[in-house]
């Protein structure tokens, strides 16, 4: 019995067990690079159980990666070289909008085993540490907003894509609340089901801007929050034929 329940509380052995349960078939191990990009790989369920402990490797020249995905010179990140994305498995979540696949947020490994020096949330984990250390934890929100719309077309073959919004609503105005209905629905919905608390929701200053905030958390679920945030507010937008930035001020018009 003893054995058994240890089996049960075990985060990685509830990882596996939940993709079975969910029809999981691929699962993302992501990070977030210096440039505040989303990036991750993905392995089968197959070989989950395996990459739970190994991970994946990664060429260390991804920190070094902007957002115009052109390789920065940065002495030791480079095409030569590897680290480990780990998986936390106390990060998981099945992803509502993205039927078949889940996530974990990943630590950037050395092949020592040691947590690599450029790790955002080996970083973290540190800074909570000496906090600790003092006294302190640290609980940390924020106040994200993005503009939600359709992707048109450039006015020419060499002009990026324009997002045009899904309204031009008056701040907190019903129209807005209106326009962005179904979608703002299925956004709280799929947040709630990744263990996030919405708590506000309405729409903001510019034409279709949206505010939705999520409850504070101690710092790194926090932070992990933040990347389920964006990751759901664009991937239910995709779902329904939208198109949700993050940009700051993605038309030059509106409210940043």
């Amino acid at each position: 019995m003893a054995k058994k329940q240890r089996k049960a509380a075990d985060p990685a052995a509830r990882v596996l067990t939940a993709c079975e349960d969910a029809g999981v078939e691929l699962v993302r191990f992501l990070y977030v690079d210096h440039g505040g990009v989303v990036r991750g790989k993905a392995t089968s369920r197959a070989r989950l159980a395996e990459r739970l402990q190994t991970g994946i490797g990664l060429v260390t020249g991804m920190q070094a990666m902007s957002m115009l995905d052109e390789l920065a010179p940065v002495a030791g990140l480079g095409p030569v070289g590897e680290v480990r994305l780990v998986p936390d498995p106390g990060s998981f979540v099945v992803l509502p909008y993205a039927p078949g696949a889940a996530a974990m947020m990943a630590d950037m490994v050395r092949l020592d085993g040691q947590p690599w020096e450029a790790c955002p949330r080996a970083f973290l984990r540190r800074a909570i540490a000496e906090l600790a250390a003092e006294g302190y934890a640290l609980l940390a929100a924020f106040e994200p907003e993005f503009t939600l719309g359709r992707r048109v077309p450039g006015d020419g073959p060499d002009e990026p894509d324009r997002l045009a919004p899904v309204d031009q609503s008056l701040c907190f105005s019903t129209s807005g609340f209106g326009a962005a209905h179904d979608y703002a629905l299925e956004l709280v919905r799929a947040l709630q089901a990744q263990g996030l608390v919405v708590e506000q929701y309405y729409p903001e200053l510019g034409h279709g801007q949206q505010e939705l905030s999520v409850r504070h958390a101690p710092a790194l679920r926090a932070a992990d929050n933040m990347v389920w945030y964006r990751e759901t507010a664009r991937g239910v937008a995709w779902g329904q034929g939208l198109w949700a930035s993050l940009a700051p001020k993605p038309i030059p018009d509106q409210a940043g």
